[in-house]
């Protein structure tokens, strides 16, 4: 089945990571990076590690694909899109696995309004 159409196009986004971002230095790498993305099918966050297997741009596209905005990329046969649309900071247990990891995040969101500098 066909992604339904997005109302941005990404590949100005997908060639600006193509040419700036050697996924293939990650492989391996003694720091692990994990992308955290979500399953459009089964809607179960999933957490993909460079230690296990190489990112590629579609998991980076992933990672910050907001549905109707843009189209999700498709990685082994299954669409994914950016988990912060399910959860506000994605904490699935596979972002952790030996319960050793430091996450930062941060709330660009103001209640009050406007954030200062």
């Amino acid at each position: 089945m066909p992604p339904d159409p997005a109302v941005l196009d990404c590949r100005a986004t997908r060639r600006l990571l193509l040419s700036h971002v050697e996924c293939n230095r990650m492989k391996g790498g003694k720091i692990e990076a994990t992308v955290t993305i979500t399953d459009a099918q089964t809607d179960e966050a999933r957490a993909f590690r460079n230690s296990d297997a190489p990112l590629t741009v579609n998991h980076l596209m992933d990672s910050s694909a907001l549905l109707v905005l843009f189209s999700p990329a498709v990685i082994d046969g299954r669409p994914f899109f950016d988990t912060g649309m399910t959860e506000n900071i994605p904490r699935c247990p596979p972002l952790d696995p030996c319960d050793n990891a430091l996450i930062l995040a941060c709330d660009l969101d103001s209640p009050t309004g406007t954030l200062q500098r």
